[in-house]
């Protein structure tokens, strides 16, 4: 009974040997398309990254130390075709904890700003405004600024509150929104 025992021990002991070698081997060949596996089968030593903003999967990664911005893209799925590659370092190591933005096209050219909010019981002339106070208007964004600004250029002032539905972008929907903040 106890050489049973023993042969099954040894035959499971070799099973679990030729499994953990193969495994090994695996890891090591270091296949291109396994990058997500290979990065991610260490559980001790894992760095958890957030990636979000242009990239095809965004969210939160586990990563070995050492690893570069470029296999977090790669493992995200890579760039969507809005991304703005330009403004990433896919060169730089990533830590712990550490969050990835990957900026849009259409990013890049913007200041970032917050919007300015309409101030209680404020009124915004639309035939003097400048940008930033008619982007203060409810649903009106810098296009549509500039659009009022644009179309008050070329036609002279607004002769009354409603001639700002002319404007393209601007409806009865939109005016009804805006028109107890503007006057002429």
């Amino acid at each position: 009974m106890r050489e049973a025992r023993k042969r099954i021990i040894i035959i499971v002991l070799i099973g679990l040997s030729f499994l953990g070698y193969n495994l090994y081997q695996h890891v090591q060949k270091g296949h291109s398309d396994d990058v997500a596996y290979s990065i991610s089968t260490s559980s001790a030593h894992e760095y958890t990254v957030h990636i979000n903003g242009e990239v095809k999967n965004p969210g939160t990664i586990k990563v070995k130390p050492k690893s570069k911005v470029k296999e977090v893209v790669e493992i995200a799925g890579g760039f969507t075709e809005y991304a703005d590659e330009s403004k990433v370092n896919l060169e730089e190591e990533i830590y712990d904890g550490m969050q990835i933005k990957i900026p849009a096209k259409e990013d890049a050219n913007k200041k970032w700003k917050t919007k300015a909010k309409l101030g209680e019981n404020e009124i915004i002339n639309i035939n003097t405004a400048n940008q930033d106070d008619l982007e203060k208007l409810p649903g009106i964004g810098p296009k549509l600024a500039e659009r009022i600004i644009e179309y008050r250029e070329k036609n002279g002032n607004f002769k009354e509150k409603t001639n700002i539905k002319r404007v393209d972008g601007i409806g009865d929907k939109k005016y009804q929104a805006i028109e107890n903040n503007i006057q002429i």
